[in-house]
């Protein structure tokens, strides 16, 4: 699917409730181009990504990027590189969470604030977005306005969350950028009202600690796990560990 003029995005049917609708990656650029993700490393994302660049890209990877460890981001990096020959960069701190998935050479570390500059001028800037894990990052193509959040925000519901004072601090800075216009998120479809879905997130984050705050100021004995109950009543079970 074409995104942008330098944007394509590779979707890959999913069924797993961590992993609303779709698992996304995407292609960025022209002639020697950059994969950011890679989906776990299970056949129909191997097969899915590979018919997409034999029946419609006609380009190669070069750099397969990733938007932090987790296997269904990374799962494919040793393959890209081995029969691919792309190079793999990585957020720096990624690295001992990779343990097994990178290959023996041709790895970048990746760090916030650097460029990754591709073919015909497109600039790819590193984005730290901690939060949802301790290596995520975003990568933004500002000349087109195209954020790649990976699981720091989703095409769907709400993220996972490991550090919240973190993962705020992440949205702020990512609402703040300019020329905001699409995220393209790891999971679930594209964001076309880019701004306005990050305040979202930041309120709705400010709402559920008003929501804890409220049922620890009446004062009894309770356990995360019943506040959890109150709070998500509606919730699928499958996510409420």
């Amino acid at each position: 699917m074409q995104v942008t003029t330098n944007v394509r995005m590779v979707a890959v049917p999913e069924e797993e409730p961590m992993r609303p609708q779709q698992t996304n990656i995407y292609i960025v650029g022209q002639g020697e181009v950059m994969s950011i993700d890679s989906g776990e490393a299970i056949d129909k994302f191997k097969w899915m990504l590979r018919g997409y660049l034999a029946a419609i890209e006609k380009s190669e990877i070069a750099i397969a990027g990733i938007t932090h460890h987790h296997w269904d981001h990374s799962g494919n990096l040793k393959e890209l590189n081995a029969v691919l020959k792309a190079k793999v960069a990585v957020p720096e701190n990624a690295v001992p969470l990779l343990k097994g998935r990178l290959p023996d050479s041709g790895v970048d570390l990746l760090s916030d604030g650097q460029v990754i500059n591709l073919d015909k001028g497109v600039r790819l800037q590193v984005i730290g977005s901690p939060g949802h894990s301790v290596d995520s990052i975003c990568y933004y193509l500002e000349e087109e306005g195209v954020l790649f959040t990976g699981d720091t925000l989703l095409g769907v519901g709400t993220t996972v969350i490991g550090d919240l004072a973190a993962y705020r601090d992440s949205l702020q800075r990512l609402v703040e950028l300019p020329n905001l216009k699409v995220l393209c998120p790891g999971h679930g479809p594209l964001v076309h009202d880019a701004r306005e879905r990050l305040q979202t997130y930041i309120d709705h984050r400010n709402m559920r600690e008003d929501q804890i705050l409220a049922v620890l100021e009446r004062g009894e004995p309770v356990t995360s796990w019943q506040i959890m109950e109150e709070m998500y009543p509606d919730v699928d079970k499958r996510l409420r560990r």
